[in-house]
This record gives C-alpha cells, structure tokens and sequence, in this order.
C-alpha cells in the first residue's frame, strides 16, 4: 500500500470512529454503511473497500458490537440476507 493509501486509510478510520461515537451522529452513520453493503450488489468493487474499513472499525469493542449487529440485521429488498454481508462479517473478528 502506498503512503498515501496507507493516510487515506488512517482518515477515513478517524473520521467513522468518531461518527460511530458521537452519540447524534451513531444512527446516520449506521444508515450510510448499511446502504453502502446493500449497495455491494451493484458495486461488486465497494465490497473490498468495507473489508478493510469494517475490521478496523471493529478493533473498538462497541464499534465491533454496532458492525456485527449491523451486518447480522442487515436485510435486501426481500427481506434476505445480502450475501456481501455474510462475506463482510467473516471479515470482522471478535475484539
């Protein structure tokens, strides 16, 4: 990874940490990632960028809580689960 694909990295974890702690801020930041796993289907690209953001995310304890729960609850149009959100979960270990 280059530098600045390695600062790029570093940002966007700082700036999802600090909307997933900000108590106003915990619930449209929760939308936007959930849009962006059923978005997956048509983005088959976005699927590697959440499998390197979400563990990262997930290194906090209550963050890891917030995107397994999210990824469990997540559900398509029809009320399946999306099978990016199966693949993304096997992405986030335990903290």
């Amino acid at each position: 990874m280059a530098v600045d694909e390695v600062e790029d990295v570093r940002c966007l974890t700082a700036f999802w940490n600090a909307a997933l702690n900000d108590h106003e801020l915990t619930f449209q930041a929760l939308r936007v990632l959930r849009g962006w796993v059923l978005n997956v289907a048509r983005a088959p690209d976005s699927e590697a960028a959440l499998a390197t953001l979400l563990p990262t995310l997930a290194a906090a304890p209550a963050n890891h809580q917030r995107i397994t729960h999210l990824l469990r609850t997540v559900r398509d149009y029809d009320e399946s689960v999306p099978a990016a959100a199966v693949r993304l979960r096997a992405t986030v270990h335990p903290a």
